[in-house]
């Protein structure tokens, strides 16, 4: 979903996906996953929709759009990875489990 929108519409649209309903039911704190997902709504680096500079550059024409879309599917597999860990270390930090 992250390459498909707007940076603006994808964190509210995100909050909602991890909403209530799944953790009330499995009995988990939602505050993990909502991070999470708001970290993540800025990690969309694959297309030229997914951020501003992404969109200025393509516009240049000096970038290839299939050149954008092998690097930027390593930095959000990155991004991915970073913030799992990040979560793993801050959420125990915070007493957030």
């Amino acid at each position: 979903m992250t390459p498909e929108t707007a940076r603006g519409l994808r964190a509210p649209r995100i909050g909602r996906i991890t909403g209530p309903l799944l953790f009330v039911a499995i009995l988990v704190s939602p505050i993990p996953p909502a991070m999470g997902a708001a970290l993540g709504a800025s990690f969309g680096f694959m297309l030229p929709v997914s951020t501003p500079p992404n969109a200025i550059v393509y516009g240049s024409h000096l970038v290839p759009l299939a050149a954008m879309i092998r690097s930027g599917i390593w930095l959000d597999l990155a991004g991915a990875v970073l913030i799992w860990v990040g979560l793993r270390i801050l959420c125990p930090l915070l007493g957030v489990l």
